[in-house]
């Protein structure tokens, strides 16, 4: 009897052993980082309850922009959107603590559309031609791409994970104006890791972020 029963807890033992491997297995597959998991705790405890998470393959961008649609399940190729990082070189500060004349801006854009730096540079100084405080003068804007090095030192993302989330420094943000007429109303973004890519309602992105919304594209050629 006691034979008997020792192998029932040892066939028991080996299942539990078994199922344990299978969920390691899973979770291995998910690839859940640190950062992963910070991202989803913040997006949670904000309340961004629209929020979705993605991991996508190491050759994601290799693909065309119907095949990353298709990936993230995103109602078109319009909904897949990015964040750039401009510095304005001839801003009369070196922050962001105007985020009404920041020296850098977090722009996101569409994929298929093109950032324009004169649009930036006109939407900018126009927020500052009636201010007391503030240069109106166009030698004081003149807006270029971050170089990489100073973009990952701001933000902590390094080229093509940059998301407006979780950025190490507090950069005003600018969306796309079309961005916030898609319909269904939402979009997909950089998620802070080059496979990490970030779905969200548009409310939420304008709860979140707060963000200058602003004709600053062009159409891709």
């Amino acid at each position: 009897m006691v034979e008997e029963e020792d192998g029932v807890v040892a066939v028991r033992q080996q299942e539990i052993l078994e199922k344990l491997k299978r969920i390691q297995d899973r979770i291995s597959k998910l690839r859940v980082t640190p950062f992963h998991a910070q991202l989803f705790f913040h997006l949670r405890d904000r309340g961004l309850h629209s929020a979705i998470i993605k991991r996508v393959e190491d050759n994601y961008y290799s693909l065309s922009l119907r095949q990353r649609r298709s990936i993230l399940g995103a109602p078109s190729i319009d909904h897949l959107c990015k964040t750039l990082v401009v510095e304005n070189t001839a801003c009369s500060h070196n922050d962001c603590s105007n985020p009404r004349n920041s020296r850098y801006y977090a722009v996101v854009i569409q994929y298929t559309t093109r950032l324009s730096s004169e649009k930036v540079l006109r939407f900018v100084r126009n927020m500052n031609l009636n201010s007391s405080t503030e240069p109106a003068s166009k030698k004081f804007y003149n807006f270029q791409f971050c170089a990489e090095e100073v973009q990952e030192s701001l933000t902590g993302y390094e080229k093509g994970s940059v998301t407006p989330f979780l950025m190490k420094s507090n950069i005003p943000v600018i969306v796309s104006a079309p961005i916030m007429d898609l319909q269904p109303p939402m979009l997909w973004l950089g998620g802070g890791e080059l496979t990490l890519k970030l779905g969200m309602s548009l409310q939420d992105l304008a709860d979140a972020l707060h963000p200058f919304v602003a004709d600053v594209t062009q159409p891709e050629l």
